[in-house]
């Protein structure tokens, strides 16, 4: 799971080149695939804590390789 997430998180990273904010979702499909969420933070808030988060889907197959983002 943890190599999962660092590919994911790459990926994401890669595409986007905003702020991870975090990783909200990480599960093994029945198929062997996974699937994760990052999390990344569009526009900071100006004032408190309302910041605009957007989420990347990112699937991966049994040996790690992106499928799809």
């Amino acid at each position: 799971m943890a190599e999962a997430v660092v590919i994911a998180r790459r990926t994401v990273a890669g595409i986007a080149d905003l702020p991870i904010d975090a990783v909200s979702h990480c599960q093994r499909q029945d198929d062997g695939t996974w699937s994760i969420v990052v999390d990344v933070i569009e526009s900071p808030a100006r004032l408190g804590d309302n910041d605009l988060v957007a989420a990347f889907e990112v699937r991966l197959d049994e040996r790690g390789d992106v499928l799809m983002c």
